[in-house]
């Protein structure tokens, strides 16, 4: 496993590389979006969390929400074939509960 200095490294050598060739704006968009989320991809598996649990918690940071409500706000973002919004709170259910626990013990 390799730690975020290293990739990052890794992939400035990369773009290093690849800005030698002439590439349609729409490569370099198309590149920098893949640059992107392989970081925020490695990123939240340092901090043992994944996209959607990211997502959900972004959300709920102003303030509590209905179930309803974070259907309708992540929907956009929540395409495809992922666990659901049921699925990810009851993931994120005892990782914030140990946490909870953790920090009134004294």
């Amino acid at each position: 496993m390799h730690n975020q200095r290293q990739v990052l490294v890794m992939l400035q050598v990369k773009w290093l590389m690849l800005m030698d060739t002439p590439k349609p704006l729409g490569y370099w968009l198309q590149h920098l979006h893949n640059l992107l989320e392989t970081h925020f991809t490695l990123v939240l598996a340092d901090l043992v969390s994944n996209r959607r649990e990211w997502q959900l918690l972004s959300t709920l940071t102003g303030g509590p929400r209905s179930r309803t409500d974070l259907e309708r706000a992540l929907a956009p973002f929540w395409t495809g074939g992922g666990p659901s919004l049921r699925q990810v709170l009851a993931n994120l259910r005892p990782a914030v509960g140990s946490k909870s626990r953790t920090a009134r013990s004294p």
